[in-house]
């Protein structure tokens, strides 16, 4: 038999061996994970290729299920991040705080005034915004105890929470997030290269707006809904006019994301002034969606073979099964 004789059978069997792992896999994945299964499958509609993933969705659920990046641990602490941003991005501004602790009863009355946002490091929403006093402080201490004892989003995989060492800190608020030049600014970045951004306009109120725009600041015709069974949020007037700090945020992101396979950087832009906000590993869990061929452009422009799990190497099982995805991958 002739050497390209013998390659042709290589790549046969090879190929074999890679399919086999994949639906081996996702038997595997299916049956540890039902509960993230069933969950993926309630709100986008269909049943996920965990271990060979096409879509947006199905790539977050890849992540979530494989790759250990632990990395991720240090972007979703809430204040482990911010050092990773003095390090990486040194000018940029972010929130003052004015207090850290262990517990909501450390805190003393005197902080608790309007103007300040309570938060802990450990999730995702776990804010309470101070808008007058006094504070009911049986209740108050009741939520952050439990925030601080219950690690966010375990049961839906999102992993990097889970070893975070709590912590409750209070930060000065830089505006009424209903405020008329308050945005928040949200770019999904990829290997150092933004694909496209949301603007949002009084984030989680009724009066809620949102559009999506290219990171050269083109309004792109697209809809964003939080999984596909809710309904699209109502978007920005036409005639909106992008903040002035949109540039300087779109560069920032780049940098802050440039060894990332994916990461949505997060920030919020007061008047002429930007400021920091966070770093999502799973942004809406995963679950997200945004028409108009924009998720489409995300999953294509995705790699998995950037992801630190495709990079690191993996030993037992994980380890055959990054071997044999890899060379799915190349074929």
């Amino acid at each position: 038999m002739s050497t390209t004789g013998r390659d042709d059978i290589r790549r046969k069997v090879r190929s074999i061996a890679a399919a086999t792992a994949i639906l081996l896999g996702n038997i595997l994945v299916y049956m540890r994970y039902p509960g993230r299964i069933l969950k993926f499958y309630r709100r986008l509609g269909y049943l996920p290729n965990v271990c060979d993933p096409k879509s947006k969705n199905e790539k977050f659920l890849w992540r979530k299920t494989f790759d250990r990046n632990p990395m991720y641990r240090i972007l979703a602490d809430k204040l482990a991040v911010r050092e990773f941003i003095m390090m990486r991005c040194p000018e940029l501004a972010m929130s003052e705080i004015v207090w850290i602790g262990s517990s909501p009863q450390q805190i003393p009355e005197s902080l608790l005034q309007p103007g300040i946002v309570v938060k802990t490091n450990n999730g995702c929403d776990r804010n309470i915004f101070i808008t007058q006093v006094p504070v009911d402080r049986v209740r108050f201490n009741k939520q952050i105890a439990q925030w601080l004892a219950r690690p966010y989003g375990v049961t839906a995989g999102e992993w990097a929470y889970r070893r975070i060492q709590p912590s409750v800190f209070i930060e000065k608020m830089i505006a009424l997030p209903s405020g008329r030049e308050f945005f928040d600014l949200c770019f999904h970045v990829l290997m150092g290269k933004c694909l496209l951004a949301t603007v949002d306009k009084d984030v989680k109120q009724e009066s809620e707006r949102i559009a999506v725009f290219d990171p050269h600041g083109n309004r792109l015709t697209a809809h964003f809904k939080d999984n596909a069974k809710s309904k699209p949020c109502k978007e920005l007037p036409e005639d909106f006019q992008l903040p002035a700090t949109f540039g300087d945020a779109v560069r920032y992101a780049e940098e802050i994301a440039r060894d990332f396979d994916y990461v949505r950087v997060d920030f919020m832009s007061h008047g002429n002034r930007l400021y920091f906000c966070e770093c999502t590993i799973f942004p809406m869990g995963g679950y997200s969606i945004i028409s108009g061929g924009a998720d489409e452009r995300i999953a294509a422009a995705w790699d998995l073979q950037n992801s630190w799990f495709m990079q690191s190497r993996q030993t037992g099982i994980r380890g055959i099964y990054a071997a044999l995805y890899r060379y799915r991958l190349s074929e």
